[in-house]
């Protein structure tokens, strides 16, 4: 049995470093509960769009972030969600759940697909920290 404990920022590093964030996410950082991030349109006028994501709960495994889109007026923003979940929905982790504006991450089922031959036992948040508790399969 392992205990581990990670901050928001080492789950985001985890995620990326084993190329589980998706392609057209990029220029990623934490700054305390939130994940400021660009998505990149790959369209001709708004080749980038500044998003971020707030840490909500922690519940059952599952990490909940509202996402928040900036720069744009939210009737483009509705329509912009409309016209880029398509690329969203194509390689997308099985643990990663988008239900606009809510991003869902089962944190288990992350780090079973990120570290071999452990079971996630227990997991809980306190303090802005995550604490794993793990065992061997």
């Amino acid at each position: 049995m392992a205990r581990i404990t990670f901050t928001l920022t080492e789950i985001m590093n985890i995620l990326d470093s084993n190329e589980q964030i998706h392609r057209d996410i990029s220029d990623m950082r934490v700054e305390g509960a939130d994940v400021h991030f660009n998505i990149n349109t790959n369209l001709p006028l708004i080749h980038k769009v500044p998003a971020s994501a707030h840490f909500v709960s922690f519940d059952d495994g599952i990490m909940k972030l509202r996402m928040t889109i900036h720069g744009l007026p939210p009737a483009l923003v509705s329509k912009g969600i409309k016209l880029l979940s398509h690329k969203f929905d194509e390689n997308v982790p099985e643990f990663i759940t988008m239900e606009y504006p809510y991003m869902y991450i089962d944190v288990p089922e992350a780090i079973s697909a990120n570290i071999k031959g452990v079971r996630v036992d227990e997991i809980y948040h306190q303090d802005g920290h995550f604490t794993v508790i793990t065992s061997n399969l």
